[in-house]
């Protein structure tokens, strides 16, 4: 995957190339790129997390907590099912709230998640 996902960077930074670049969006970047990376930073840190999650997710049930087969696939479905009620509700929670305190305050759960499922792993139960 992360071969395939180079092979992509490499395409999507090829075709940019040719797109003809307007003053407007060199001006809007100019002086702005550490507050895009900040912004941006969010959002890797919560993909890496949700999503290195479900490489580990199954192998760490079976081992760890001898999970079936089913029980794996029913965890993972429920895992699934909350990113996807995430994801469904959160552009209505930013309208509301602002985008800063939603990105804070989900940042913090799913740090509070991820922190539980250690402790759930490492505790053999």
């Amino acid at each position: 995957m992360a071969i395939i996902g180079a092979v992509l960077a490499v395409v999507n930074f090829k075709t940019w190339e040719y797109i003809p670049k307007r003053d407007l969006t060199r001006k809007l970047l100019e002086g702005n790129l550490l507050r895009i990376l900040g912004s941006v930073s969010v959002t890797i840190i919560w993909a890496i997390s949700m999503y290195t999650l479900y490489v580990y997710l199954g192998a760490a049930l079976y081992s760890e907590n001898r999970f079936s087969s089913s029980e794996i696939a029913l965890a993972v479905t429920f895992y699934g099912v909350g990113a996807v009620l995430g994801s469904l509700t959160s552009g209505k929670l930013t309208d509301k709230f602002g985008e800063r305190k939603i990105s804070k305050t989900t940042l913090i759960f799913l740090t509070l998640v991820l922190i539980c499922l250690g402790i759930f792993f490492s505790s053999g139960d």
